[in-house]
């Protein structure tokens, strides 16, 4: 890892190779070198639906989606943002005998989940699911881009069923909205498990599209 003050912090991993220039020209993008990693723009797109045969696990749930990106050095960005919940009611049922909505269930028992697979420098993508009631993060599935052929930059879906054993992410990854890298930095230190940096410029000018203030 290191730092110029000129250009955005970056790093190298000196037990991997990188291209070679061709005619003189650098093979090797700036994104590459950066030190911090780009996360999903966007939350997913979730399309609740009815599956014939299956058990709903969205029954009584409100569950809402997201993912992650994992870039060729093991390192994973921030989460996207949070899908809407997958919810659609069904018919308004008022139980004089509970006195309570019973008709307040998920009529839809699946849920298509949409997302991008990112960038040339991605190499897997983690599929993400919780639950309105607690902060909890559940890896609904690990993606391998080189074993499922997923193209660069492109939308696909997947499909949620119902309940297995899943993966947790720690809490802290929940508020993991974005990773806080400066734009220039001149100095830079280890501190505990972290990477820290000082005297640093930070923040985007807020301008228009006519980069007027």
């Amino acid at each position: 890892f290191f730092t110029d003050d000129y250009n955005p912090p970056r790093f190298i991993n000196i037990n991997r190779n990188y291209a070679n220039p061709i005619a003189r020209i650098d093979q090797i993008t700036a994104e590459q070198l950066l030190v911090i990693k780009k996360p999903p723009t966007e939350s997913p797109e979730v399309t609740p639906i009815v599956t014939v045969g299956q058990e709903n696990y969205l029954d009584t749930r409100f569950i809402s989606f997201a993912y992650r990106y994992k870039y060729i050095d093991g390192e994973y960005s921030a989460t996207s943002q949070w899908s809407d919940v997958a919810f659609i009611p069904n018919q308004f049922e008022f139980s004089l005998y509970s006195m309570l909505n019973e008709g307040m269930t998920n009529r839809c028992n699946s849920a298509i989940v949409k997302y991008n697979s990112g960038g040339p420098l991605v190499v897997g993508i983690d599929l993400l699911f919780k639950q309105a009631n607690n902060n909890i993060i559940k890896v609904i599935e690990k993606l391998d881009k080189a074993d499922l052929g997923l193209i660069n930059d492109f939308e696909y879906t997947y499909q949620f069923t119902n309940s297995k054993i899943y993966t947790i992410l720690s809490d802290s990854e929940l508020l993991r909205l974005y990773d806080n890298v400066p734009l220039y930095a001149k100095a830079q230190t280890i501190m505990g498990n972290r990477l820290m940096y000082g005297n640093y410029v930070e923040g985007w000018d807020l301008i228009d599209k006519y980069g007027t203030n």
